[in-house]
């Protein structure tokens, strides 16, 4: 049958439905853009949620590293003033003794320094470490608690540059 305006009524019929079906799908993509949008809304909130995670466990293990690299030095000055402190103690020791508690106690003011400068984003230089100077770093950490366990520690490196 053909309507008035000349369209066969099966077309118009089509129109309509197609016309419907757009509006439809229309209103079915903006309620799925709002989704889209909602779910990318909480997948940032989660994911600026897990950074923070992220850094702060990373502040944590920095932290635990940092106590660690104190503790070693701070540890040996402590063994050796607890040295200082006993009462027949030759002078020679006692100077030993005083030198190496300065020692570990400069070393713990370098390494605080150094964080300071990480942390205020100056970046050293890399510099060669002579493997003396380093033997004996390893042997001023180890040898009070080498001593306190009754062991006597010994180095045996040579001084040559390489």
């Amino acid at each position: 049958m053909t309507h008035p305006d000349g369209v066969p009524a099966d077309l118009r019929e089509a129109f309509e439905l197609f016309s419907q079906t757009s509006e439809r799908l229309a209103g079915t993509y903006a309620e799925l853009q709002g989704q889209v949008a909602r779910l990318s809304a909480e997948l940032a909130s989660a994911n600026g949620e897990l950074a923070r995670r992220e850094r702060l466990s990373a502040l944590g293990e920095v932290a635990a590293r940092l106590a660690h690299q104190l503790r070693t030095p701070l540890a040996a000055a402590l063994l050796y003033v607890g040295h200082l402190a006993r009462p027949t103690l030759r002078e020679e020791d006692r100077l030993r003794f005083a030198e190496k508690s300065l020692g570990r106690l400069r070393y713990l003011e370098r390494l605080i320094e150094d964080m300071l400068a990480f942390v205020k984003g100056q970046q050293g230089s890399p510099a060669p470490v002579p493997v003396a100077e380093l033997a004996e770093e390893v042997r001023a950490v180890i040898e009070p608690f080498a001593a306190s366990a009754g062991v006597r520690l010994s180095c045996a490196c040579p001084r040559k540059r390489w």
